[in-house]
């Protein structure tokens, strides 16, 4: 429904202004994916050139994420992103993980009116126009009815189903035999998974990219939880960082937080092993906290430290090694 929506209703040259904007729309998408973290989705394709890279996955994340900052001012008339943010907060308020009678008794109406609109505003009662009546607006209609009989969206939708088919098309190996490709690969993850549960074997068989890059990389005793990957290499320190970390040589490195945890970039060294910045997502900024004092515009007050967080952009990792006995 997301699709008809944007690329065939919104594409069309009566909704924006100018009517070349949508294309713009699309560059934009294809350039965000380098500034939003994985943890958001994947990459969004060029929703104008590249439509048929988009999955309901796109779609989603594009409606719910990008759309409400990339169409604000871009409509001729105002009424068409007003009528297209209630069907985002409605999406929403569906995507919670709980909803009790009372909220889905808001939700019901919400869509009904919303159809409504959305038929004086594209089909405008026209049989010239009644292709803009698809079946999916319809459906809209039956959501809270599905909520009720099933539970939340979330129990129900097809993200799941459609990642794991997405898992099996690299497996298929033999264009005369693609389903026994298929079949033996689910076997053979399905028997991995098994393993892992009854010998409690899941991190010794873990074959994702990231634990070889985690087993090379240099880890201390002190920071268990932080690993520097590689790639990395060593660089001759400036005066100003000599006088810093009272060293001449420093260590580069790739950093990541064990457990799950994120992988972050140095962007001295992402631009020197990455010719093309925008093939690769930018993930040297970063969130950390210091200790600042509550006072510190009061000097006749003591002080009283307080953690603050604070964003920035890593520009390197440096790893130094202090001998046994160094003054603290």
């Amino acid at each position: 429904m997301l699709q008809y929506f944007l690329t065939t209703v919104y594409s069309s040259p009566v909704y924006f202004r100018p009517p070349s904007v949508f294309d713009a729309i699309g560059d934009a998408c294809a350039k965000s994916g380098s500034t939003i973290p994985s943890t958001f989705g994947a990459r969004i394709p060029d929703i104008a050139k590249d439509r048929y890279q988009c999955t309901a996955k796109f779609w989603f994340l594009f409606t719910t994420l990008l759309a409400p900052v990339l169409l604000h001012n871009r409509f001729s008339r105002r009424c068409y992103y007003n009528h297209f943010i209630q069907f985002i907060l409605l999406i929403d308020k569906c995507l919670r993980f709980e909803l009790t009678p009372d909220e889905i008794s808001v939700i019901e109406p919400g869509f009904a009116a919303w159809v409504e609109k959305y038929e004086k505003l594209y089909y405008q009662y026209k049989e010239s126009r009644l292709s803009a009546c698809t079946l999916p607006i319809h459906a809209l209609l039956h959501i809270t009815e599905n909520i009720r009989k099933i539970g939340p969206m979330w129990c129900f939708w097809a993200f799941v189903m459609e990642r794991f088919c997405g898992s099996l098309v690299p497996a298929v190996k033999s264009r005369k035999y693609p389903f026994t490709s298929l079949a033996h690969r689910i076997q053979d993850v399905t028997q991995l998974r098994q393993i892992k549960s009854l010998y409690s074997l899941t991190a010794e068989l873990d074959l994702s990219p990231g634990k070889d890059m985690e087993e090379t990389g240099l880890a201390f005793d002190d920071y268990p939880d932080i690993c520097m990957m590689y790639p990395h290499h060593t660089m001759a320190v400036d005066t100003l960082l000599q006088n810093k970390i009272t060293s001449y040589l420093a260590t580069n490195y790739d950093l990541k937080r064990l457990g799950g945890g994120d992988l972050i970039h140095a962007r001295d060294l992402v631009s020197t092993y990455h010719t093309s910045l925008d093939a690769v997502r930018d993930a040297t900024f970063i969130k950390f906290t210091l200790e600042v004092d509550k006072n510190q515009n009061h000097h006749n007050l003591p002080v009283v430290l307080q953690p603050k967080p604070f964003f920035g952009q890593v520009r390197k990792f440096i790893a130094l090694t202090v001998p046994p006995g160094f003054p603290a």
